[in-house]
């Protein structure tokens, strides 16, 4: 895991994220289903609480 931080991923700041993410769940107008936590997670920062 260390590698891929220092070669390959770059995570942006958490303010950055959250604003990133207020506009991608812009997108979705009805009932969300998720089954990857990490694609929860990122919803949730979002804004979007409530999943099926």
């Amino acid at each position: 895991m260390q590698r891929l931080k220092e070669h390959y991923i770059e995570l942006l700041p958490q303010n950055i994220q959250e604003k990133k993410m207020k506009e991608w769940v812009k997108h979705y107008k009805n009932n969300i289903l998720v089954y990857c936590n990490g694609c929860e997670k990122g919803l949730k920062i979002g804004g979007i609480e409530r999943f099926i």
